[in-house]
C-alpha cells in the first residue's frame, strides 16, 4: 500500500487527498493514506496536520503564504482570483500540541464569494520550526538542543524531515521542467524507496524513522550559531530567527546532500545487522558542508573579445562587425559551498595578477565579501589567438588551496616563462605556484610566485591599503605603488558618474608584465555616491599588449544590480587607451553599454549567479 501511494501522480494524490477543489469550502482534509496521522479536519476555518522527527511537542508551525519561507506577523497581502486579499495579522501559526497535532486557524482566508473565492490553505507551503529549549521530542522526551526548520510542499499536512528534502527537491526544481514531480520521482533522485510522506512512527517504519533522525541532524548541522542562540528558549515568534536569504541556503544544502545522508543511513544499518532503530545520526560521517548564507552572487563565467583576430588592435570604424565577432577566451570559476573558488580555467591563456589575489586572499577567497569581482586579473593573453582560445578545450588551469594560503597554476602554453605541464588537480607538478600570507593583524602582507613578490602595506592599523612594492626575483628590482591624497573632480560636463575619490599613483604596473616606470600616471577612479565605491577605470603600461601609451580597463555596471546587497558587481570591462595625462582630462567611456567599437581593445563580459543556485546545479550535475 505505501509503494503503490508512492508511485501516484502529484494530481491524483491531491485528488485522493482533498479533492482538489476550492470552490469556496472551508472543511480541509488531511493526509488519509495508509498510517496518515489521523487528525481531522472537520471544523471550517482550521486547517490541521502533525510536525514530527519523533513526534514534535510545542513546535512553531505556520502557513507560508507569501513563499519567503519564514514566519511574517505583519500583514501579509495575496491573491485570489482577480482580488487582492491582505490578512492584517500575518500567517495563521500556533504550536504543536501533543503527538505533534495542531490546527491552524484559517478563517481569515475565507472570502466573501461575491467578491472573491476563499484562499485554499492547501495550495501554500507549511512551515514548522524546533526551537531549542522548548520544542519536546515526545520519542526520546528530550527538549530540541538546536534549532531546524522543515517544511512540506503544499497540500501535505504531515510535516518532517522527509517532507523537508521532498519540499526542498521540488521547489528548486532540479528535474528541470518536470517541476511538482511525483513521491516516486523523487524517491529515483535520491536513490531510495520510501515514501516521505508518511508519519512513519504510525507505520513502525524504522528506516524512515532513521532517514528523518539523520536529515534532522543534518539540518540541525546547517542551523548558523546566531539563530539558535537567538532562538533558545522562546516563542519562535518574539526572537530573530532564520532569514530570508538563509532559508534557500540551507534547503538547497540539502537537496545537494540528501541523499548522502540516506545513504550513510542505509550503511549504518548494514553494519548494525539491518536494524535500522539502532542508527543514530551522531554517529554517522554526515557532509560537513560550510555555507555562506547570505547567498552572494558570485561570477561564474567570462568572455573575452577582441577587436582583431590575430593581435591586440584597437577596433576601426571599417571593422564589419562588434568587438564580439572575436571570442579570445573563456574562463570558467569553480567554488565550494561556502563561496570561495576552488578553481578556474581557461579556454584561452590568462595572466594572474598578485595584486587581484591579495585583494581575494583579504576576505580569505570568499567572493561574495569583495565590492567587485575578478577587477583586474586573469586578462587572456592575445597568442597565438582565438583559434587556440575559443576551440573548448582548457588550456589552463588554477586552483586554490585556502586552507594552505596557496594556489597551483597549471598550463599548456609556455609562453608563462617555463615548459607546460599536465591540467591535474592535484598531484601534477604546477608550472607555478601562487602564495599569500597574513600578518598578526589577519592583512594580507605579501603574495607571491616563482617570479615576484608582492609586499602590502597599510595605514596604521586600520584596513586602509597604503601602498604595494613588488620586488622581482630575477634581477633584484623593485617597483612601488603609492597611494596619495584623494581628490575629486567631474570628468566633463556630459559624464554621468561623479568621480568623488581618485587614487593616484607614483608607479603602476600589472605584476608579471614588463615594467614601466613615469614620473606621472593616471589615476584609478571611483564613483562613491550612495555609499557605493565603484571602480570606474585602472589604467596600467604593459609593452607585451600596447607599446605605444597607457592602457586602461574601463569598468560598467548594471543600472539595476542583479542584487541590491551587492550593487558592484561588473557588467563589462572594456579595454581602451588613456587619451589624457590626468584623471579628470582623461576621455572615458563611462556608458551603461557598449555603444561603439572603435574606442576599444578588448570586451570583457561577466556572467553571475546565486551560489546556492550554482552549488545546487553542480551537485545534481556532478560537476
Amino acid at each position: 500500500m505505501i509503494r503503490l501511494t508512492a508511485r501516484l501522480s502529484s494530481v491524483a494524490l491531491c485528488l485522493i487527498l482533498a479533492g482538489c477543489n476550492s470552490g469556496g469550502s472551508t472543511v480541509f482534509g488531511t493526509d488519509s493514506r495508509s498510517y496518515s496521522d489521523g487528525v481531522s479536519n472537520s471544523t471550517p476555518g482550521e486547517y490541521s496536520g502533525r510536525v514530527m522527527d519523533g513526534y514534535l511537542r510545542n513546535a512553531r508551525v505556520w502557513l507560508d503564504l507569501n513563499g519567503n519561507g519564514v514566519y511574517d506577523s505583519s500583514p501579509v497581502t495575496i491573491t485570489s482570483g482577480n482580488e487582492t486579499i491582505t490578512l492584517p495579522n500575518g500567517e495563521p501559526t500556533v504550536m504543536t500540541g501533543s503527538g505533534g497535532a495542531f490546527t491552524l486557524d484559517v478563517s481569515g482566508l475565507e472570502q466573501d464569494p461575491r467578491v472573491a473565492p476563499s484562499v485554499d490553505p492547501r495550495k501554500y507551503h507549511l512551515m514548522a520550526l524546533a526551537i531549542p529549549g522548548v520544542t519536546v521530542d515526545e520519542s526520546t522526551g528530550a527538549t530540541v538542543s538546536k534549532a531546524y526548520l522543515m517544511t512540506a510542499k503544499p497540500g501535505v499536512t504531515v510535516v518532517s524531515p522527509l517532507t523537508t528534502v521532498e519540499d526542498a527537491i521540488d521547489s528548486y526544481c532540479v528535474f528541470g521542467t518536470s517541476c511538482g514531480s511525483a513521491n516516486s520521482t523523487v524517491q529515483s533522485f535520491l536513490g531510495v524507496q520510501v515514501n516521505l510522506e508518511e508519519d512513519y512512527l504510525k507505520a513502525n517504519n524504522a528506516r524512515s524513522a532513521a532517514y528523518a533522525r539523520a536529515v534532522a541532524y543534518f539540518l540541525q548541522m546547517q542551523t548558523p550559531a546566531a539563530v539558535n542562540a537567538s532562538l533558545q528558549g522562546t516563542d519562535g515568534i518574539s526572537a530573530q530567527g532564520f532569514s530570508t536569504a538563509e532559508v534557500p541556503v540551507i534547503n538547497r544544502a540539502l537537496v545537494s546532500y540528501a541523499g548522502t545522508v540516506l545513504k550513510d543511513v542505509d550503511q549504518a544499518a548494514s553494519s548494525a545487522g539491518g536494524n535500522y532503530a539502532l542508527v543514530s545520526p551522531e554517529n554517522l560521517s554526515l557532509p560537513a558542508v560550510s555555507l555562506d548564507y547570505s547567498d552572494p552572487m558570485v561570477v561564474t563565467q567570462q568572455k573575452f573579445y577582441v577587436a582583431n583576430a590575430d593581435s591586440v588592435l584597437k577596433a576601426t570604424a571599417s571593422d564589419s562587425g562588434s568587438l564580439k565577432n572575436y571570442p579570445a577566451g573563456t574562463l570558467t570559476w569553480y567554488y565550494d559551498t561556502a563561496g570561495r573558488p576552488t578553481k578556474v580555467e581557461s579556454d584561452g591563456y590568462m595572466q594572474p595578477s598578485l595584486v587581484e589575489l591579495m585583494r581575494m586572499a583579504s576576505v580569505k577567497g570568499v567572493f561574495g565579501k569583495l565590492n567587485s569581482q575578478v577587477r583586474d586579473w586573469f586578462f587572456t593573453a592575445f597568442n597565438p589567438g582565438p583559434s587556440i582560445a575559443n576551440d573548448g578545450i582548457i588550456d589552463e588551469r588554477m586552483v586554490f588551496d585556502w586552507d594552505k594560503n596557496k594556489a597551483m597554476f597549471y598550463t599548456t602554453y609556455s609562453g608563462h616563462g617555463a615548459t607546460g605541464s599536465v591540467l591535474g588537480n592535484t598531484g601534477d607538478q604546477p608550472q607555478d605556484t601562487y602564495q599569500w600570507t597574513y600578518d598578526s593583524l589577519g592583512r594580507v602582507n605579501s603574495v607571491s610566485d616563482n617570479r615576484y613578490s608582492l609586499a602590502v602595506s597599510y595605514v596604521g592599523t586600520s584596513g586602509t591599503l597604503a601602498g604595494y612594492k613588488l620586488t622581482d626575483s630575477s634581477d633584484g628590482s623593485t617597483k612601488t605603488w603609492q597611494f596619495q591624497a584623494a581628490s575629486s573632480c567631474y570628468d566633463g560636463a556630459t559624464m554621468e558618474r561623479l568621480m568623488t575619490r581618485q587614487v593616484p599613483l607614483s608607479f603602476s604596473v600589472v605584476p608579471n608584465s614588463t615594467p614601466f616606470q613615469t614620473d606621472t600616471s593616471p589615476s584609478w577612479d571611483y564613483d562613491t555616491r550612495n555609499g557605493r565605491d565603484q571602480l570606474l577605470r585602472a589604467p596600467f603600461f604593459d609593452l607585451s599588449i600596447y607599446t605605444q601609451t597607457w592602457l586602461q580597463w574601463n569598468y560598467l555596471y548594471y543600472s539595476t544590480p542583479l542584487d541590491a546587497n551587492q550593487p558592484d558587481l561588473i557588467k563589462e570591462a572594456l579595454l581602451s587607451e588613456v587619451t589624457g595625462d590626468s584623471a579628470c582630462s582623461a576621455t572615458v567611456p563611462y556608458v551603461d553599454s557598449l555603444t561603439s567599437s572603435a574606442a576599444y581593445f578588448m570586451v570583457v563580459d561577466y556572467n553571475y549567479e546565486l551560489l546556492s543556485k550554482y552549488v545546487l546545479e553542480e551537485s545534481v550535475s556532478g560537476g
